[in-house]
């Protein structure tokens, strides 16, 4: 870093040192007239090329002159026709980040021209003095080289003038003509800062002890009161005030070097991030602040999305002239305490198992109520083709129905009992019972021998 530094000092300090010997040196020496002749010749020529050169850059002057003219009445139309979009309401479309300073392309060729000129005119004032006018070209080529950069393609890079943007070379070589020109560089990729600070960055011990170095404290803030009515019965055991941990990122990008630099403090690259970073992380913590105290913590739940889109128009508004733009915005949900987690789990666990019970209970009463509409229905099948069957014997044998039900009710009690049941005429018992049933008389036997 240090040899870096000190190849930029030579670079911004060897032109001067080299134009001071140059001019020791013209004092000192005397004509020499072996190149009397070369002298007069180059003379006249360099004569002729000074009128030609002067002639270039009056008319290079002029033109430069009317594009400034042009260039501030084209500023004035487009500032109306934005006061205008934004009366209409055609603001809504999306903000690009607006460059609050413009580049001067043309001063930066006219610089490079009179540097050369005057250099040109320095060595035809030696040369007809007699002097070694070849030192001034010698210095000329040195001043060239020292001028020649390098644009990295991590790198975006704006040539000044005195602190006046009036290049913005692309990535390769570049021409930064030392020592009138200027460069400032910055970073190409995107910057991400993680809010409140990196994860090892944050302290998580007791609020009374003192802040270790290069240490940050959680952001912790406080939601809005709980809400009446049935809003606040909508949002269940969240329907709070409490403090919470909150987290979040920002990323942007540069795309405006000029402008970036001339709106953050510092010289060096690293101090300019570093307040653009305090800036976005104050800025944030300030929106989101706002926008916790507006409501429950329930309600920051349910409204993550739109607190975001909240908090990256306060920072648009705050960038608005920075030339950065900004890529994405987070905001990482509430971290609620643990004892509050803790019983919110038990809930959810409650609910579930009474779920789980309800479910179960709907699917044995489906399953009973299917199950005896089942039965109803095969027993009335059964008992339907069972009437079928005795109204086709009725029909057949010429039989009422109580008839065969009769002997059915006969031939069940009947069954094996004959074989088992000794000693009694069951056979003849049962025949009686039927001629009782059906009402018909039996023809009656002869009891013992008769007579002829």
């Amino acid at each position: 870093m240090e040899t870096n530094n000190w190849i930029q000092v030579l670079a911004q300090v060897g032109p001067w040192i080299f134009i001071a010997v140059s001019v020791w040196v013209i004092s000192q020496a005397k004509p020499q007239s072996e190149i009397a002749r070369l002298r007069d010749g180059f003379l006249a020529w360099l004569g002729k090329s000074v009128r030609t050169l002067s002639q270039f850059l009056a008319r290079k002057f002029r033109e430069h002159l009317e594009k400034r003219r042009q260039q501030r009445e084209t500023d004035a139309e487009q500032d109306e026709d934005s006061e205008e979009t934004s009366e209409t309401g055609a603001a809504d479309k999306p903000r690009k980040s607006k460059s609050a300073v413009k580049v001067d392309k043309a001063l930066y060729k006219l610089v490079i021209i009179l540097n050369y000129a005057a250099l040109a005119l320095l060595a035809i004032v030696m040369s007809f003095f007699g002097h070694p006018w070849y030192l001034v070209v010698g210095g000329a080529i040195l001043q060239t080289l020292f001028s020649i950069d390098k644009v990295g393609y991590k790198d975006l890079v704006s040539i000044t003038f005195f602190d006046r943007p009036i290049r913005q070379p692309k990535v390769g070589l570049t021409f930064r003509l030392v020592p009138w020109m200027g460069m400032v560089r910055l970073p190409r990729a995107a910057q991400q800062i993680q809010i409140p600070g990196e994860p090892e960055e944050v302290f998580h011990g007791d609020d009374k002890v003192d802040l270790p170095p290069g240490m940050v404290r959680p952001f912790r803030p406080i939601s809005g009161t709980p809400e009446p009515g049935r809003k606040g019965l909508e949002l269940g055991p969240l329907n709070i005030q409490m403090t919470t941990t909150v987290t979040g990122t920002v990323r942007y990008k540069i795309e405006d070097v000029m402008s970036f630099a001339m709106a953050m403090e510092g010289d060096t690259p690293e101090d300019m991030l570093a307040y653009a970073n305090r800036q976005l992380n104050d800025t944030w913590s300030r929106a989101v602040t706002q926008q916790f105290l507006q409501r429950p913590i329930g309600r920051v739940v349910k409204d993550l999305i739109t607190i975001s889109e909240l908090v990256e128009e306060e920072l648009e508004t705050l960038t608005n002239d920075w030339g950065i733009k900004i890529l994405e915005i987070t905001l990482l949900a509430p971290d609620l305490s643990h004892d509050l987690s803790k019983e919110l789990t038990g809930i959810g666990k409650a609910l579930a198992a009474q779920l789980a019970s309800n479910t179960k209970a709907d699917a044995d009463a489906y399953v009973t109520t299917k199950a005896g509409a089942a039965a109803a229905a095969v027993e009335l099948a059964r008992r339907t083709a069972i009437a079928d069957g005795k109204k086709y014997e009725a029909n057949t044998l010429g039989l009422e129905g109580r008839e065969i039900y009769g002997a059915e009710a006969a031939e069940r009690i009947i069954g094996d009992n004959a074989k088992l049941i000794l000693g009694i005429d069951v056979r003849g018992a049962v025949d009686d019972m039927l001629e009782g049933v059906l009402g018909k008389n039996k023809t009656p036997e002869p009891k013992g021998k008769t007579d002829a």
